[in-house]
């Protein structure tokens, strides 16, 4: 996400004690998170897997472009020109308080798979900085990190609460809103006391207000005194998300979830859009490791010569296949995720310039639990659909890795892409080498007048894996 924050957040710590609701002393984080890179000599290097849509700021950041000043409220101070100025930052988005405000969450859901769907209870926002507007101003406003209760829904520390933050791009230019990058991020969490966690702010006035961030890895969110200490789901949970954005001409969604169902349909207010996502979380293998400079497993992307004291990205499907000996050909750890986001438009027509188009502007989503794939948005090649992706062959635990996959393409641009009439039946079929057809695999596709839609279950992991899908009539 787009957040301009580089030259204006200051780090600090101190405590008061301001708790809600019952907590329970600081532990060490209670969810796996890479360490290597913490211990880095000049003879050493590490590589670190890492998904990049599954964190968001919390708070809500608009600048004044014109002199990058932080807007506390739009339409007063450094950014009175609310109408005729230009701004941009990121918003995360406030509850919905009315059915044609723009910009907003508008509900969750948060239950157990196979039961009714039910809706989480909102408690609070977190105290955190947001983007006040002027009284009787259109335009919208920013919010921060929604916490909510879902009693029949307890995560892996049996807590029952959960943050949940839609990040979205925003700019405002003489008035007119444009605000269709996003990622929306469910997070599991238990309340615990901390002396040394403190509220993210803001700090100074007028020209000279900055954002003092003092988010912590370990949280979902932290006030004065209090970590919203993150956990991880159960994996037999179903989350709902629906929100308003701004609808773009050409957009497509990659997720860390399993068996999405995803609506798209008009909002109240012109050119927007309420999207909602109802889908399981997934359960992700991590990997943080430490290595010598002179040891440089043969494929790594990074070279042959990497710096010491360096942290590397995991950089595809290859480097995997290049680290399986030395990790034993499993991960670091395992961390559980709900998260998508949107892709940028210039890359989401398969893999091929074409005039295809979504009436209801988004065109599909991609979704998968697998450690890492070549691109997070698949390519149309020889009259199918594929995406590269690859995990270790072994969880952390030792138990045999069995991998998930979805995609959901829009019924009407599945049909001009393809190829085929407008009308009539078209058939979806998903599919995988033989090499990775691992116990129980199934590989199903449905279609209907929305959405053509294959999953893909207990993929095995001897290298990268190909997934296929065909859709024809």
């Amino acid at each position: 996400m787009n957040l301009k924050l580089s030259l204006k957040t200051a780090f600090a710590i101190a405590a008061t004690l301001a708790a809600t609701i019952a907590t329970v002393s600081p532990a060490n984080a209670a969810v796996w998170q890479p360490t290597a890179a913490n211990s880095l000599d000049s003879s050493s290097y590490s590589i670190t897997s890492e998904d990049s849509f599954t964190t968001t700021a919390g708070y809500s950041a608009l600048y004044n472009d014109a002199n990058d000043a932080l807007c506390i409220t739009l339409g007063q101070g450094s950014c009175a020109a609310a109408t005729t100025g230009s701004f941009s930052g990121t918003y995360i988005l406030p509850i919905c308080e009315s059915a044609t405000q723009i910009l907003c969450l508008e509900g969750v859901n948060i239950y157990k798979q196979g039961s009714s769907a039910a809706a989480a209870t909102f408690m609070r926002q977190v105290d955190a900085p947001v983007t006040a507007v002027v009284a009787g101003s259109k335009l919208p406003k920013g919010g921060a990190t929604a916490l909510f209760n879902a009693p029949t829904a307890p995560n892996a520390s049996g807590a029952t609460t959960y943050a949940v933050a839609v990040e979205a791009d925003v700019a405002i230019k003489k008035g007119v809103v444009t605000a269709t990058g996003f990622t929306a991020v469910v997070k599991p969490y238990s309340l615990v006391t901390d002396p040394y966690t403190r509220a993210s702010k803001i700090t100074g006035i007028g020209a000279n207000a900055a954002i003092e961030d003092n988010s912590d890895s370990k949280c979902a969110f932290t006030e004065n005194g209090v970590c919203g200490e993150l956990q991880d789901f159960t994996l037999d949970t179903r989350v709902g998300v629906a929100f308003r954005i701004g609808k773009a001409a050409n957009t497509f969604y990659s997720a860390r979830v399993k068996a999405p169902v995803l609506a798209v349909t008009k909002a109240a207010a012109t050119n927007y859009l309420k999207v909602s996502l109802n889908a399981q979380p997934v359960a992700v293998q991590g990997l943080s490791i430490k290595l010598p400079t002179t040891n440089v497993p043969a494929g790594l992307t990074i070279g042959s010569a990497p710096k010491a004291k360096t942290d590397y990205t995991l950089g595809g499907t290859a480097d995997v296949n290049a680290l399986r000996a030395i990790t034993g050909n499993k991960p670091t750890g395992v961390r559980t995720m709900w998260a998508f986001t949107n892709q940028d438009s210039t890359v989401v027509d398969l893999g091929t310039k074409t005039a295809c188009v979504a009436s209801n502007g988004v065109k599909g989503l991609i979704a998968t639990d697998a450690l890492i794939a070549d691109s997070f948005n698949p390519v149309k090649a020889s009259g199918v659909v594929k995406q590269t992706i690859n995990s270790f062959g072994s969880n952390w635990d030792s138990t045999p890795t069995l991998g998930n996959w979805d995609l959901v393409l829009a019924n009407d641009y599945a049909r001009c892409a393809f190829g085929l009439a407008k009308t009539g039946a078209i058939k979806v079929k998903p599919t995988v080498a033989a090499v990775a057809k691992g116990a129980g695999f199934a590989a199903t596709g449905t279609s209907n007048a929305s959405w053509a839609t294959a999953s893909v279950r207990n993929i095995k992991f001897t290298g990268s894996t190909v997934v296929s899908v065909a859709v024809t009539k």
